[in-house]
């Protein structure tokens, strides 16, 4: 078992976050009750796995660390294999590692789990030839490694990856969406009372949209001086080259990429494209002034959306389409529209405008296939938000670019998981809902844990409570620290 350590220096007891160090601690019953009985406790909670337990079993077990290993090897000298700077990356970043550091960190600290990646037994026992201690290499090591390789390189890797992703289950949706992030990077240390001064790195992104969400399958990197469309064309040449046109029913994207003779291409050859259309072009123009002049025109209410506190919200939102109008020059064909409109308290109206590359879609079908388009927005806040794509640290070009694809792939990693984990459990409650319970505590001791009945820990503390009560402190400390709320 790989576990958060219990047993840390004392002054890391009132820590109140995870420990930055794991250690693997063995299963010994016996061992464990011998010292509780001498009143020694290192750390007791229910019986779960916690997140990382689930994670990296799950990944090793589908093969993702074998397939997430094969990015190119540019080196000369190829002392320590490729495949290892790259296993322990992912090994990292699954359980959210904010940094190289970190995560060699955690991963050094776990023989069981390096010999599950790939390090040989010497290298691990005896240390590498720039570490002298209990590592297959440092994380400067592997730093030089990441940063050897370029965008390019890791838009071709990306390939790899998406091949295997696409073969899971849940990830064979025919509807995708396409959509550019900014990830910002500070250009170097900031000192203190300074703002950090920022560089860019910008990545076109493919994701499913599926019952879940929106789950990335491809990603292309640039640079910031590339606009969308720039971006978004290779990255579907790449799709197109693994999957074949028509792969993709549905493609949502937004009106950054408006290029009128790629979207009748897509359209061409299988894929209905949905998309916002900017102000001021030909089919928008032509549908706002037939509206104006037709009070007839039937305008059908819609629900309101959703928005973030302090932008002001619609009292009523309608949509209205036109099915096989004509589209602008650059696209030469029929199109369907689909205007919104937003009426606001103080009398304001807005009109904006959606169209389908399928001349004959609804209005109501065009609105609500673009409204799932903000899962991608969903999708970018989140590993924002809760997984550090715009904190990571002051890095080269090369290094960036694998935490960024190590972050996407660990993103449908995980759902991966969690969908596995759900049906696993189903399944075991004959497809009732489930709700994992148990009757077992974990309780380690000595770098060893236990696997106990409530009952028998409490018989022992209740059998040797002179040395429970003399040690108390000490034991609530380690607990609280071991449950994270010390």
């Amino acid at each position: 078992m790989v576990s958060p350590s219990p047993s840390q220096p004392k002054k890391d007891l009132n820590k109140k976050s995870w420990p930055a160090c794991w250690e693997v601690v063995v299963r010994d019953d016996h061992h464990v009750l011998e010292c509780l009985e001498r009143g020694v406790c290192e750390g007791l909670m229910p019986d779960f796995w916690i997140e990382a337990d689930d994670l990296l079993h799950f990944s090793l077990k589908m093969g993702a660390f074998e397939t997430f290993a094969t990015m190119p090897d540019p080196r000369q000298r190829r002392n320590i294999p490729a495949a290892l700077f790259s296993k322990v990356l992912l090994a990292g970043t699954l359980p959210d590692r904010p940094s190289l550091r970190q995560i060699g960190a955690n991963i050094f600290n776990s023989a069981v789990l390096l010999d599950q990646l790939g390090m040989n037994f010497y290298a691990i026992r005896e240390g590498g030839p720039r570490t002298g201690d209990e590592r297959p290499f440092d994380v400067e090591a592997m730093g030089d490694y990441f940063a050897l390789l370029t965008p390019a390189d890791y838009s071709g890797h990306a390939m790899t990856l998406a091949r295997w992703l696409r073969t899971q289950p849940g990830l064979q949706c025919t509807r995708w969406a396409i959509d550019c992030v900014d990830v910002r990077l500070p250009a170097g240390r900031v000192p203190r009372g300074k703002d950090a001064k920022t560089r860019h790195l910008k990545v076109a992104v493919l994701s499913v949209i599926s019952s879940a969400g929106a789950l990335p399958l491809l990603w292309h990197f640039g640079t910031p001086s590339d606009g969308d469309i720039e971006l978004a064309k290779p990255l579907w040449k790449t799709a197109v080259s693994l999957w074949g046109e028509g792969a993709c029913s549905e493609l949502l994207v937004d009106a950054g990429f408006l290029d009128g003779d790629w979207l009748a291409k897509l359209h061409n050859q299988g894929t209905t494209v949905i998309t916002r259309v900017r102000e001021g072009m030909d089919p928008f123009t032509a549908a706002l002034a037939f509206v104006a002049g037709n009070a007839k025109q039937h305008w059908r209410e819609v629900a309101l959306p959703k928005r973030p506190a302090g932008h002001e919200r619609p009292i009523r939102r309608e949509i209205t389409g036109f099915t096989e109008w004509p589209g602008w020059d650059a696209f030469g064909q029929d199109l369907a529209l689909c205007l919104v409109r937003d009426s606001y308290t103080d009398g304001t109206v807005d009109i904006w405008c959606l169209m389908s590359t399928e001349p004959s879609a609804k209005a109501l079908n065009i609105y609500e296939l673009f409204r799932q388009r903000w899962h991608l927005e969903e999708i970018f806040m989140a590993i924002s938000r809760y997984h550090g794509l715009n904190a990571l640290p002051a890095s080269r070009d090369g290094v960036a670019c694998a935490r960024v694809q190590a972050l996407f792939f660990s993103y449908t990693l995980r759902w991966l998981c969690r969908q596995q984990r759900h049906q696993q459990a189903e399944a075991a409650n004959g497809g009732k809902p489930w709700r994992r319970l148990t009757s077992d505590f974990i309780v380690y001791a000595d770098g060893a844990f236990a696997i106990l009945k409530p009952s028998v820990v409490l018989e022992i503390i209740c059998t040797h409570h002179e040395v429970w009560h003399e040690r108390q402190h000490e034991i609530i400390a380690a607990v609280r620290y071991c449950e994270g709320s010390g």
